[in-house]
């Protein structure tokens, strides 16, 4: 054999073990973004069936105005204060941030499906083929805050609203990389009508600012 064709062969062998390589690096690399897409997707469904389970049974016992905020008026009857029950605030934003963590985490669990028509990079295909699923190991922290609203409501009446937002954060090894995204779930907890004159001082504090 001679030293050409010595050569030859390692050209050969060496395209035959780099060109298999090489086209399913990428595959990966072109599929990768398609695959990151179709998981967050999910992984984002997932957080905001979580945070909404969570709201219906922190909540599921009813609550009222009255439960969150006490009205302070002075012997005239005009408005001097609003007040907070931050005992109260406290449990509700505690349960509501631990049942939506648990809750995603427990949904995570059971993987992700992504479509096999993903793994071609393209993305008028990624929604064909059968599902492959892959296990994650995502990281979920809820956090909530309460927040007021106030709007008029006609004559010497103002509306007071009290929201609930949860922001669920979450981390998640994706064979794409890492992705952190946010999903956010909003819930109007209660409502009141204010009979006379809300002082200015109220209307543009963070009643809940000391308490979320």
């Amino acid at each position: 054999m001679t030293p050409r064709t010595k050569w030859r062969r390692r050209i050969v062998w060496a395209l035959a073990i780099l060109l298999p390589l090489i086209l399913i690096l990428t595959l990966f690399f072109s599929a990768a973004g398609v695959i990151r897409s179709v998981a967050e997707a999910s992984l984002r469904a997932d957080a905001a069936s979580s945070m909404h389970e969570a709201i219906e049974a922190t909540l599921s016992d009813g609550l009222g105005y009255s439960d969150l905020v006490t009205v302070h008026k002075n012997s005239a009857g005009d408005i001097t204060a609003l007040t907070a029950d931050a005992q109260r605030i406290n449990a509700i934003a505690r349960d509501a941030a631990y049942l939506s963590q648990t809750n995603f985490m427990r949904r995570a669990e059971e993987g992700v499906e992504v479509p096999l028509g993903a793994f071609t990079g393209i993305e008028a295909l990624s929604g064909f083929g059968p599902p492959v699923t892959f296990k994650l190991l995502p990281v979920g922290a809820a956090h909530c805050d309460f927040r007021s609203e106030f709007t008029s409501a006609g004559i010497n009446q103002t509306r007071h609203a009290v929201y609930l937002d949860i922001v669920l954060s979450i981390t998640v090894v994706l064979p794409a990389g890492t992705s952190e995204f946010e999903e956010r779930a909003q819930v109007m907890l209660c409502e009141s009508v204010l009979q006379g004159k809300v002082p200015d001082f109220l209307l543009h504090s963070d009643l809940f600012g000391s308490v979320s």
